[in-house]
């Protein structure tokens, strides 16, 4: 049987040269440091210490109503969790299981759409268990976009819609 003939083929590729970057940006030494120290400090910082207290207040009190360890309680910072059938059964069902519950937030941004709506974005680890165990707390994290409301803007604002962030990596949220 016959071969087929070999073909060769050749690409051209054209070299590309970047274009030399700035020595120094135009700044001095100093000012370099003190933008590095700026970014620094805004990096470190948790974005959730930007936050207005008005718009954590509705959060800490979700935070405090599953320390309560009350379905009653989270039903009145968060009413509508009773359309929430997922939420429910989960808080309910962490409830019935232990006395011992401690929730941790952490925020990781806002964003107040009007004088009347905002949104937190938040992550809760909760850690729960038993007074009478032994074993050490279980830490169950969870992230939200907390939609938040107020009838007025003199009003306090209050959470009309939790949903659930899939991964509470920060990357996502």
């Amino acid at each position: 049987s016959k071969q087929p003939p070999v073909t060769e083929s050749h690409i051209m590729v054209p070299t590309v040269t970047p274009a030399p970057l700035p020595r120094n940006g135009g700044q001095s030494a100093a000012d370099r440091r003190a933008d590095s120290a700026r970014t620094a400090a805004r990096d470190a910082r948790p974005k959730g210490d930007t936050l207005p207290r008005q718009l954590k207040q509705p959060i800490e009190d979700f935070r405090n109503a599953i320390e309560s360890g009350l379905m009653s309680t989270i039903r009145s910072v968060y009413p509508s969790i009773v359309d929430e059938k997922e939420q429910y059964a989960l808080w309910d069902g962490l409830f019935n299981a232990n006395d011992l519950i401690r929730a941790k937030v952490e925020y990781i941004g806002a964003h107040q759409q009007s004088k009347l709506v905002a949104e937190v974005r938040f992550r809760i680890t909760v850690s729960y268990g038993s007074k009478n165990s032994r074993a050490n707390p279980t830490d169950l994290t969870l992230g939200y976009l907390a939609t938040l409301v107020r009838s007025d803007p003199n009003k306090e604002w209050l959470i009309q819609k939790l949903a659930p962030i899939k991964q509470p990596a920060s990357d996502n949220l």
